[in-house]
């Protein structure tokens, strides 16, 4: 019993397989049939236009078709419109599809309850913008609250004038706390490009060769008993240590007190007292103006 199924099964398979192979040989002669076609009309179409400029490979194949249909290979302009009309739909319909446009269509049956639902939809769409108005009138009655920011902590100079009222507000304050300020966004940008290449104020001078130990103080008190009134000095100072780097800036309160220093201080032998064993030593100033960034920078690098 067991051999005579086995028989039949392979009988079965056997006349399976040969009509699976008929199909799939009776599919090889019909593409071949349609290439054969294909390359008859494509021998047919004219191969270029009016102005003796060669169709595309595209062009040629729409027009065996038109040829295969029974038309004229070279559409006309009214079906070109309609050709690029029904194109640039085709487009958008794939466009909306992508990007969840379409709907299904409503059922008939369902149309009153989709009326009911669009109904209430647009109910509850105007009451929302109802509360959205009432939101925003209450917004635009609200006056916005001006934001003050905290004082500066660092000391303002004598010297210093504010750019926004020329010191008219007192006490002396920085531009930033000033009441007179306008702040315009985007109007610094300039600014920033030519930032150090302006010459700073002849009032100052730039003081080298100072000892270790001096302080502002008296750095100050050491220019204004040769040269005259200093408005602000300044001793460099390393940020770690506090001590000074043996350089300072001195601020005059006319240029006159600068051009003094210039000739009087500059050179000067500064006695330091050092070790009792070894005795003191002698320090000599050099005093110059202050250089703008750009040249400070082109000086140190030919150095």
């Amino acid at each position: 019993m067991k051999e005579k199924k086995k028989d039949k099964k392979r009988k079965r398979s056997e006349v399976e397989g040969s009509d699976d192979n008929a199909s799939i040989d009776d599919d090889k002669e019909k593409r071949r049939a349609r290439r054969e076609e294909r390359k008859q009309w494509l021998e047919k179409v004219p191969k270029v236009d009016e102005h003796g400029i060669a169709y595309t490979k595209l062009q040629l194949r729409r027009m065996a078709k038109r040829m295969a249909r029974g038309l004229d290979p070279i559409e006309s302009e009214a079906e070109k419109q309609e050709r690029l009309k029904s194109e640039a739909e085709l487009r958008r319909e794939e466009q909306d599809e992508l990007e969840g446009i379409i709907r299904k269509p409503i059922p008939r049956e369902k149309e009153d309850s989709g009326h009911e639902a669009e109904e209430s939809d647009n109910e509850r769409e105007e009451s929302r913008d109802a509360q959205r108005n009432v939101n925003m009138a209450k917004h635009e009655s609200i006056e916005p609250q001006t934001v003050y920011k905290n004082k500066r902590k660092k000391e303002v100079p004598e010297d210093y004038v504010c750019s926004a009222c020329q010191n008219k507000h007192t006490p002396v304050h920085w531009i930033y706390d000033c009441p007179s300020k306008k702040t315009i966004r985007g109007t610094n940008q300039l600014s920033k490009k030519l930032r150090g290449l302006h010459n700073p104020s002849a009032t100052k001078v730039f003081v080298s060769g100072l000892p270790f130990s001096m302080t502002s103080k008296e750095l100050k008190d050491l220019f204004e008993k040769a040269s005259g009134p200093v408005a602000r000095a300044k001793a460099i100072t390393f940020p770690d240590s506090g001590r000074c780097k043996g350089q300072g800036i001195v601020t005059f309160q006319d240029e006159e007190g600068a051009r003094k220093a210039l000739t009087a201080m500059n050179g000067k032998q500064l006695d330091v007292a050092g070790d009792s064993k070894k005795g003191g030593k002698q320090l000599q100033l050099k005093v110059t103006k202050v250089l703008n960034r750009k040249v400070s920078k082109q000086r140190s690098a030919s150095n």
